[in-house]
């Protein structure tokens, strides 16, 4: 059995908890309210990606990371709130599909994002 700090229990839990956020390195280290140290998070995360348990995401030139669900879905972020929705898994399928057969292109939609903006922002 590995052994598991303090930080890594921290950040497995709080990306386990709040899958509907993709967080930087940065933004795990401010929440952690300093307690933990930047190279130490980088180090973490390296590590739980490598393991599978999380995954990353870059996006305007910042990697973000997310706790690993078992299942495949797209990722839509709203442009105004920045909140992270999970789209339908059969959407999912369907909008890789369409695009493999009318583009001839692979999608990996564990890490392809649609931007837009979310219900709660529309209405507001």
């Amino acid at each position: 059995m590995k052994y598991q700090t303090k930080a890594k229990a921290w950040i497995t839990t709080y990306l386990k908890e709040n899958t509907n956020q993709l967080l930087s390195n940065q933004e795990l280290y401010e929440l952690a309210k300093q307690e933990i140290g930047l190279t130490t998070i980088y180090r973490i995360t390296e590590e739980l990606e490598k393991n599978r348990i999380i995954t990353s995401f870059i996006k305007n030139r910042i990697r973000y990371y997310q706790y690993n669900e078992a299942h495949e879905h797209l990722h839509m972020t709203c442009s105004e709130c920045h909140k992270t929705i999970h789209l339908p898994n059969d959407l999912s399928v369907q909008i890789q599909k369409i695009i493999q057969k009318k583009c001839k292109i692979e999608v990996d939609i564990q890490k392809t994002f649609l931007n837009g903006i979310c219900e709660s922002c529309i209405y507001d």
